[in-house]
């Protein structure tokens, strides 16, 4: 159950602060669901589903990843939250242990960005580094392997591939 709006969650100037944060958070929600039925952004999360359970493709189900998706609790970041050392838009606090997603940056927040940090939470319990070495041999595993990236370099490049593949605005 998403609490928007409550007074609980004051790290974006009270209760109102909050509510607009959470109407923008639902917004990029609902964009982030919409992006499963675009081509490439599915091929792409299949591609990446399949690398991180060791499955084929084709036998990755995007329904079962929807269901897990919809479980998260998507919330402007409390008031207080340390972050993870480096700068983000969004962030899990503890990497596998929970469906909670802090959002940093209400105004900066993209559907891809919601879909990235699915894969830090308990449905798939991924660090950066993990995730990125998952995108790199799921799509062209050409040059480095950016699972030997520093945890904001590996952001940032599994940040660059949901962009690539899940952005609207870049089709």
């Amino acid at each position: 159950m998403l609490i928007y709006g409550s007074p609980l969650i004051n790290g974006f100037g009270g209760t109102a602060g909050a509510s607009s944060a959470g109407t923008l958070i639902d917004r990029v929600r609902n964009q982030a669901r919409l992006l499963l039925s675009n081509k490439d952004c599915a091929d792409f999360l299949k591609g990446l589903i399949a690398q991180t359970n060791g499955i084929s493709k084709d036998a990755v189900n995007l329904d079962n990843f929807l269901k897990g998706f919809d479980s998260l609790k998507i919330i402007p970041t409390p008031k207080g939250d340390p972050g993870v050392g480096f700068t983000t838009t969004a962030h899990v606090d503890e990497v596998g242990q929970g469906l909670e997603v802090h959002v940093d940056k209400p105004n900066s927040i993209a559907g891809a960005t919601l879909l990235h940090e699915d894969f830090h939470t308990i449905n798939f319990g991924l660090y950066d580094r993990g995730l990125a070495h998952n995108i790199w041999k799921s799509t062209s595993g050409a040059g480095p392997d950016p699972g030997r990236f520093s945890p904001g370099d590996a952001s940032s490049y599994a940040s660059e591939a949901f962009r690539t593949h899940c952005d609207p605005s870049k089709k």
